[in-house]
């Protein structure tokens, strides 16, 4: 093993990682974050404090980050949300018709912001009830860990599909008619990408969603169990109208979006 140096590297960039941050700041090593989760408290208050600089999407205002030690002029904004990195700019409007099927995107049990009992989880059994009455869909439950995976698989592996493995969550997303997320990651690739998709995330407040996805109506917002199951079914009751009208608002707010790896390189390299 080749021993880390003081030398060996200019500087370091993590997404919010305390470890990457605190090995940089004990080589005297200049740290970066960029990040689109300032809900995520725990790690942001342990590693923005040493960083040189936050990066962060546009619609995530300054104070958001300020508020963790660094000052406003650290913080740099590209005119672009995350997911856009990996989507390629290819994934948009690849395709309005109706494909006969409803992805759900499990919570993240250990997240350190997450309230137990207050997941999508707890609201499956009444979703995929609801969902086969109206329409002859295939259901998919996308876990994020093998316990969930085995407990989705023991209690709804006879009406749903649960993957044995990683799957490629774009491609997923681009045959689906409708996104129902317990989580941010793949609720956002559906929002870009101009699919119908349901944010539950009652656990913390995403700034992304609230300042973004959700005023742009690029994403559907449910904030309780009831208001899940009743936008979910009405999505579905006329989802070949929904798709076309998320489609095209989805190719109208992207087609001014950046590349953030090319501004997030050039102004740490300038």
């Amino acid at each position: 093993m080749i021993p880390l140096v003081k030398s060996s590297f200019d500087f370091s960039l993590s997404f919010l990682s305390p470890e990457a941050a605190r090995v940089a700041f004990g080589l005297g090593m200049k740290h970066y974050i960029c990040s689109d989760s300032p809900h995520a408290n725990a790690p942001s208050r342990l590693c923005v404090p040493l960083s040189k600089g936050v990066f962060t999407p546009f619609p995530i205002q300054k104070d958001r980050w300020t508020q963790y030690g660094v000052i406003s002029a650290q913080v740099q904004k590209y005119h672009a949300l995350d997911p856009w990195v990996w989507l390629g700019f290819s994934k948009v409007g690849a395709s309005r018709k109706v494909h006969g099927r409803v992805l759900i995107r499990l919570e993240e049990w250990f997240a350190s912001y997450f309230r137990k009992g207050m997941g999508v989880s707890d609201v499956v059994s009444k979703l995929v009830a609801g969902i086969r009455r109206i329409g002859d869909y295939e259901i998919t439950l996308v876990p994020r860990y093998d316990d969930q995976r085995q407990w989705a698989t023991k209690k709804f592996g006879k009406l749903c599909v649960v993957p044995k493995t990683t799957i490629d969550g774009v491609e997923a997303i681009a045959r689906t008619d409708l996104l129902v997320g317990g989580g941010a990651t793949m609720t956002q690739e559906a929002a870009l990408m101009g699919v119908p998709n349901i944010s539950y995330f009652p656990s913390a407040e995403l700034d992304v969603f609230s300042n973004y996805y959700f005023p742009k109506k690029l994403s559907v917002e449910a904030s309780t169990p009831t208001e899940l199951l009743d936008k979910t079914f009405s999505l579905l009751k006329n989802i070949e109208q929904t798709k076309n009208e998320f489609m095209t608002r989805a190719e109208e707010e992207t087609k001014t979006f950046e590349d953030p790896v090319k501004f997030v390189y050039d102004k740490v390299l300038n």
